[in-house]
């Protein structure tokens, strides 16, 4: 098939998607509709619509073994967010990942047959970017939005629904601590599983700490739990997030109530949150 009519193909398909996303009903799949429409006043059916009309006013369709795919860089990235020098590159990241985890495209594993072929693309388009740099930094695949795909689509909706990953917290620990191994693996080909490891041991030591704290003066602060447990402010406040669904389900953490200031001594005017358990008595 010559160039032109792959890329031709390449911008039929990817029209025909965006189609399809625009018309996803809520009673026929409603987790795919919860992500698109209502997750953050559908701020991701929002990102998604700007994300495809920007690759097809690029044209960067390369075809990689019959597979169509589109390569980004981070500048790109945020211009399809925010606009042009007002960009997030954190926001575009988290909602582009969002989008791989639901399958709606996948994220391409860098290896160097991939970067090789892409480059002979770019170089032979033009299309280096402004940096210099030959090789974009993001590039990812698409197929046609079928009614099966969309089908495989909303089983992984209801999956990362039930994990409760969002923009906020998705990420390669959140989701293989969430029993999203196999998309974590698909989302961050990059990453390693001893990332898993490290988060399982800290989490063992996260809750070491907090039952002998809580044990000792009935409940437990952040400062007192990253000392216990030896972790880093920045590794307790990731380590808390990635294993929210878990902890919350023997601690409560929030403000004291005055019921708890008068049972554990914390002065009146005291507000800072606290970590105590779940069965206690407020």
């Amino acid at each position: 098939m010559p160039k032109e009519e792959k890329t031709e193909r390449a911008r039929q398909i990817l029209s025909y998607n965006l189609d399809v996303l625009k018309t996803i009903r809520e009673y026929k799949y409603p987790y795919l509709y919860w992500y698109l429409y209502k997750l953050e006043r559908g701020e991701l059916f929002g990102y998604t619509e700007k994300l495809l009309l920007f690759v097809l006013a690029r044209n960067c369709f390369p075809l990689y073994r019959n597979q169509f795919r589109f390569f980004l860089d981070t500048t790109d990235n945020s211009i399809v967010v925010r606009g042009r020098g007002t960009g997030s590159n954190k926001t575009s990241f988290h909602l582009i990942k969002l989008l791989c985890a639901l399958g709606v495209i996948r994220n391409v594993k860098q290896n160097k047959d991939v970067l090789m072929d892409l480059n002979k693309i770019i170089q032979q388009d033009k299309l280096i970017h402004q940096n210099k740099r030959e090789k974009p930094v993001n590039f990812y695949a698409y197929r046609k939005l079928t009614g099966q795909r969309l089908r495989e689509i909303e089983r992984r909706a209801k999956r990362l629904y039930g994990a409760e990953v969002t923009k906020t917290n998705i990420s390669y620990c959140y989701l293989g601590l969430n029993d999203c191994m196999d998309i974590a693996t698909e989302v961050y080909p990059n990453n390693s599983p001893k990332a898993i490891e490290k988060k399982e041991r800290e989490y063992i030591a996260l809750l070491r700490a907090l039952d002998e704290i809580t044990a000792r003066k009935g409940y437990a602060t952040k400062q007192e739990i990253s000392k216990a447990a030896k972790l880093k402010k920045m590794e307790l406040e990731n380590l808390l997030k990635d294993t929210k669904r878990r902890w919350s389900k023997l601690y409560r953490y929030g403000r004291p109530t005055n019921v708890q200031k008068s049972l554990y001594g914390i002065p009146k005017r005291r507000n800072s949150h606290i970590y105590t358990k779940v069965e206690v008595i407020e």
